[in-house]
């Protein structure tokens, strides 16, 4: 695997920073791009990189803003900066438009983990028809009133009271601390078991200065509000019916309250698209493509990634 790094500037002049991995030799057979989880970055997920590209993928995966080596850019961690959710939705397309530059005719899959899993439902629904696939990875498609009602509201307070860019230690209290309770005592004296059954994984997640921050007012403020927008049946009813959707999912994953606040996304998927795949992994967690059955859940991914091809070879040899 051949691996490089560069900068995109996007209209509001961030400095987007992005990894590319490709295979060692030969021309890739279609590009991966991938969009990390929040409060984390791209250069976690360079293990599942190496595997796609032995199997003759070429992966583009950035920080998004307020996130990694990007956060600079945008006041520091936790930070979304000028145009908030909807900037960073639209430094995806930007780089989806820079990958089809690099291999004009390639096909382009998404592929969203966590948070990044969130912005990918929404880039499908403005920009689905590039897409030969869409695969989401720890994801939900329904929160619960305390994020999408009361939410907008305590961070609105929080904005008025300390200001936008103060942390919000709130969120944490209220969304993330109570994932870990059901694996407590934590075997890595930490609040993030929740994340993965192996203790390394965890532990590296831990010490990762870029990973593990707390959100700005302003950034809880905005996720929240996105996710009353997002999930409404006129916003996904933008979505290509032809689109193929993958779905996967540990069923021990607290993010969505073990699968209880995934199902009602794939019940309108399923309801709406032609073409939706669930693969759920017993007893997994949230990070599946670190699990312990890490190699399992890659093979699936890739597996799935080969079959679109084909079909989409069967159609095009068949016109």
């Amino acid at each position: 695997m051949r691996s490089s790094t560069f900068t995109l500037r996007d209209a509001e002049g961030v400095d987007l920073f992005v990894r590319k991995w490709e295979p060692d030799s030969g021309k890739p057979k279609a590009i991966l791009q991938f969009e990390h989880g929040v409060a984390e970055h791209s250069g976690r997920h360079e293990g599942p990189a190496e595997r796609l590209c032995a199997a003759g993928y070429v992966v583009y995966a950035d920080d998004h803003r307020g996130h990694g080596l990007t956060a600079p850019a945008t006041g520091g961690l936790g930070r979304l900066g000028a145009g908030g959710w909807d900037a960073v939705v639209r430094d995806l397309a930007m780089v989806s438009d820079r990958a089809l530059a690099d291999h004009p005719g390639l096909p382009l899959f998404l592929c969203g983990f966590s948070w990044g899993s969130h912005l990918a439902q929404d880039y499908a629904q403005r920009w689905g028809e590039r897409l030969a696939g869409l695969v989401l990875i720890g994801s939900s498609g329904w929160q619960p009133p305390v994020i999408t009602a009361l939410g907008p509201v305590l961070s609105a307070l929080l904005v008025a009271l300390r200001g936008p860019n103060a942390p919000n230690k709130v969120t944490k209290a209220l969304v993330f601390k109570p994932y870990n309770k059901r694996f407590e005592p934590s075997p890595t004296d930490s609040d993030s078991d929740w994340i993965c059954r192996d203790p390394a994984v965890v532990r590296s997640f831990v010490k990762d200065p870029l990973c593990g921050f707390d959100f700005s007012n302003r950034m809880s403020l905005q996720m929240s509000l996105a996710y009353r927008r997002l999930w409404r049946s006129d916003s996904e009813a933008r979505i290509p019916r032809n689109l193929p959707v993958l779905i996967m999912s540990g069923t021990d994953d607290s993010s969505n309250d073990g699968l209880k606040n995934l199902n009602p996304l794939v019940e309108r998927y399923s309801s709406r698209l032609e073409d939706v795949t669930l693969k759920l992994y017993e007893g997994a967690r949230h990070d599946i493509l670190s699990e312990t059955n890490k190699e399992e859940v890659r093979g699936d991914l890739i597996a799935w990634l080969d079959e679109r091809l084909a079909r989409a070879g069967d159609r095009g040899s068949r016109r």
